[in-house]
């Protein structure tokens, strides 16, 4: 497999306004596809309206509404795979948090955030209140190598990461909007050294009143080490994934400290599958 030639966007969306955020990407894309090859695309979290309100309802779309098909014509054109996270319609008071994967045949490939993330009632993210929970984690196909989607909060779960990496995923896309919470504690490299993959992790900024916050995307190999850091700053970045390193190691009884997958004992792991007895 040839190395993976990702284009990351940690793109400042203007909160609520869908139509202009799209705009944006859109040029930044075709802009960036000029000058050299690119395989993957990656917007982040809710990159198409933000957190604009405890209501997202009204910036939300159905999988085929606007944004998807502007985003299926370029991605058609240019000849790459895009990513991007937006507000999908869900009922009158809730939307899904989604990530959509577009090939450039037209294809799409959607995840939902399982992981809602909690916080004192009435406050801005406790997503709980007004967002619907995804109920799969299953890797996508691409051409280049089987992707597995994480949103935000759903990476501060060990478990979401390994999941996919086990059902086949070479390599982990983590679009965000954190605020910078998960490069600071270096949850990226962690995560890609816990499963011995790659993980590509694109933070949102947004500019406006309800939530302003800028962006800390982190990208790392197999092996945890650090490929870019890019903190407070919303330009277009590369990075080249291998994902041949993190399938090496992970079918070897002869790496060492990485025979993650090898010497597992599953037998041993039953209680990670139950829900506590007690939240003491």
């Amino acid at each position: 497999m040839a190395g993976i030639s990702v284009l990351c966007i940690p793109f400042m969306s203007v909160e609520g306004e869908v139509e202009a955020n799209v705009d944006g990407a859109l040029r930044i894309i075709a802009e960036e596809a000029r000058k050299e090859k690119t395989d993957l695309v990656v917007l982040p979290e809710l990159f198409t309206c933000g957190y604009c309100s405890r209501n997202l309802a009204p910036c939300a779309e159905t999988v085929d509404g606007p944004s998807m098909q502007r985003f299926r014509a370029c991605s058609k054109e240019l000849g790459l795979w895009i990513g991007y996270g937006f507000a999908e319609t869900h009922d009158a008071t809730r939307v899904y948090n989604a990530w959509a994967l577009i090939a450039p045949d037209g294809d799409v490939q959607v995840y939902r955030k399982t992981h809602l993330h909690p916080f004192e009632e009435g406050s801005a993210v406790d997503e709980r209140e007004f967002l619907a929970a995804g109920e799969t984690l299953e890797p996508f196909q691409t051409s280049f190598a089987t992707v597995g989607v994480i949103i935000c909060y759903d990476g501060c779960f060990v478990e979401a990461p390994r999941t996919l990496v086990l059902k086949g995923a070479e390599l982990i896309v983590w679009p965000s909007r954190s605020g910078g919470y998960l490069a600071s504690q270096s949850l990226p490299q962690v995560r890609a050294l816990d499963n011995t993959a790659p993980v590509v992790q694109v933070d949102g900024g947004q500019q406006g009143t309800h939530l302003p916050i800028k962006p800390w995307s982190v990208a790392a190999s197999a092996m945890g080490e650090v490929l870019v850091s890019q903190r407070d700053d919303d330009r277009p970045f590369r990075v080249a994934i291998d994902c041949d390193e993190g399938t090496r190691l992970r079918a070897s009884i002869d790496a060492g400290a990485h025979s993650l997958y090898r010497t597992r004992r599953p037998g041993l792991y039953g209680v990670i599958a139950q829900q506590p007895t007690s939240t003491a």
